[in-house]
């Protein structure tokens, strides 16, 4: 679905393209950052 949602965007000639936060190995393949979604803190 990713995939076909880049597609849609290039072709669009889209500036900005969200690819959300989740990874699923497969933004390695694309270049793009992963990001975690949640960030766990000890209170000190």
């Amino acid at each position: 679905m990713t995939k076909v949602n880049m597609e849609i965007a290039l072709e669009n000639k889209l500036k900005i393209f969200d690819c959300s936060l989740g990874d699923c190995n497969w933004k390695q393949y694309w270049h793009l950052d992963k990001r975690p979604q949640y960030i766990f803190k000890k209170n000190i």
